[in-house]
């Protein structure tokens, strides 16, 4: 593991202090402004970097992480205000130092060192994109990917979780996210791509929770003509940096523009109904998804809509579209209808439905940690 340290001036800390933790420590001497890209030319794994409350240099610490995508940056400010923590965490910088001896640094990496092992044992990588892709249309698709972000950003390890309506021409997630109206859409981070940093996300992005941002479809027809498939991935590929899991509702329509998205998302989930045409279209897409080369590991087939007494089973599935089928969401219309009218998620309306157990189990996959459930005691006292 490579540490680099950018400081005013060189730290009394000496390098074979941290030997046992099998750490190469670099020493750059500078400010954020003037030694920044001696910082990221050395592609660190972690970067401990001294800052001031200054505006200027969030946008700094901004620029490293984006220069730096891989690598964890971690602030160092001596008795920073709670304001400038709050813009810290909401930047995505989680880890604070507030002085740099030997305890406290390897305290950090052995953090660190804990958080990659956990991720590695992960199916669902952090900065990952998990794509939603409807295989006809009226599948619930939408319905699916909203629940299931809602779920994930409802657990209790915080992850910070991004939605980007790309169903086009015209995307509803909002009506499922009962997220606050706002002025920006898809189309306005589209237009400002090339000065687009953690600072200016979440300036723009409408908040659906403290950690959950969504982007909206266009609301008219002439954004999502102007729309360049091209830069709405740079788009995708930004926020991996950012974003603990990017959710891309891709609607049910494969075109150049969807292609193009398809590259961006390590995680394709398509959904199917399971009936005749349900069959028929998913084996088209998966042949489609191969013949542009996606790797078919990560293509995943979710049966939704399902009723036990259907014609066409799992098996049926399975062999038609040489796919196992991952996740079964029971047919719940009624929902649907109740969380549309009442603007409220699905999950809150009816926690212990089938439907709200399969999206929790999932968000459980995803998440990798798994939800504790209240004590007897707890339960008892009516907590």
């Amino acid at each position: 593991m490579l540490l680099v340290i950018l400081a005013s001036a060189k730290p009394s800390l000496s390098a074979n202090a941290l030997a046992t933790q099998s750490v190469d420590v670099n020493f750059v001497e500078g400010t954020l402004y003037s030694a920044l890209e001696q910082v990221s030319a050395r592609k660190p794994d972690v970067a401990l970097v001294e800052c001031s409350d200054d505006a200027g240099d969030l946008d700094q610490l901004n620029k490293l992480q984006e220069l730096v995508p891989h690598c964890l940056v971690v602030p160092v400010r001596t008795n920073p205000s709670p304001d400038f923590l709050l813009q810290l965490m909401r930047n995505g910088f989680p880890d604070v130092l507030t002085e740099l001896n030997a305890a406290v640094i390897e305290e950090l990496l052995e953090r660190v060192t804990k958080r990659q092992e956990k991720d590695a044992s992960l199916k669902y990588q952090r900065g990952q994109c998990l794509g939603f892709l409807s295989v006809k249309g009226g599948s619930g698709a939408t319905f699916i990917a909203t629940s299931l972000a809602t779920a994930l950003s409802n657990r209790a390890s915080g992850q910070r979780i991004l939605f980007i309506d790309a169903s086009l021409p015209f995307g509803d997630a909002d009506v499922y996210l009962n997220a606050p109206k706002g002025e920006h859409h898809l189309g306005s981070f589209h237009d400002s791509i090339e000065r687009l940093d953690a600072a200016l996300f979440g300036a723009m992005v409408q908040s659906v929770s403290s950690h959950f941002d969504f982007v909206p479809a266009p609301p008219n027809f002439r954004d999502v003509v102007n729309l360049d498939p091209d830069r709405v991935a740079t788009l995708i590929a930004k926020a991996k940096s950012i974003y603990d899991f990017i959710f891309v509702d891709i609607g049910s329509d494969i075109n150049p523009f969807t292609a193009t998205l398809i590259d961006q998302i390590d995680q394709l989930n398509l959904i199917a109904t399971a009936d005749i045409l349900g069959v028929q279209h998913a084996a088209q897409v998966i042949r489609f998804l191969d013949d542009i080369s996606y790797p078919q590991s990560n293509v995943s087939l979710n049966i939704t809509r399902w009723d036990a007494g259907g014609l066409i089973t799992q098996v049926d599935m399975t062999e038609a579209t040489g796919k196992e089928v991952q996740y079964i969401v029971p047919k719940v219309d009624n929902l649907i209808t109740k969380s549309m009218s009442q603007g409220r998620s699905a999950l809150e309306i009816s926690p212990r439905s089938p439907f709200s157990g399969v999206i929790n189990s999932w968000a459980e996959e995803i998440d990798g940690v798994p939800k504790k459930g209240k004590s007897l005691w707890t339960r008892l006292r009516g907590k």
